[in-house]
């Protein structure tokens, strides 16, 4: 369970299950984020996503973001250092990243399936 941001507040010390286990502090690092090779994970979609952006080909065509081959983790983590983490300012937990992937995902196959946003159409 990660419980950010909660060393020094007395939130940490009133919480009975928080005084159950050793307090580990961990630091975010997008090097130890586990990258999912499942094609339609939340982060092959965005990832997949970013890369069509990276390559300026998201308006040129369809991307398929739920039937392509899953991208490495390398580059996986390329696209989430240049394109989010960066621009988060702070870094973030990972329960923050992993929420926003779930969200931007959830999006972004909602947009994939519309009619109204086919490259043909636009």
């Amino acid at each position: 369970v990660e419980l950010a941001n909660l060393s020094g507040i007395c939130l940490q010390t009133s919480l009975p299950f928080c005084r159950l286990v050793p307090l580990t502090l961990s630091k975010f690092s997008l090097a130890e984020f586990c990258i999912s090779f499942e094609s339609g994970s939340p982060v092959q979609v965005v990832c997949h996503t970013l890369d069509a952006f990276d390559r300026s080909a998201l308006d040129a065509c369809s991307i398929g973001i739920l039937s392509r081959e899953p991208l490495a983790a390398l580059r996986c983590r390329e696209l989430l250092d240049k394109y989010l983490v960066r621009r988060l300012g702070a870094s973030p937990t990972y329960a923050v990243l992993h929420a926003l992937l779930r969200v931007l995902a959830d999006q972004l196959v909602s947009f994939h399936n519309s009619t109204y946003f086919d490259c043909k159409s636009l």
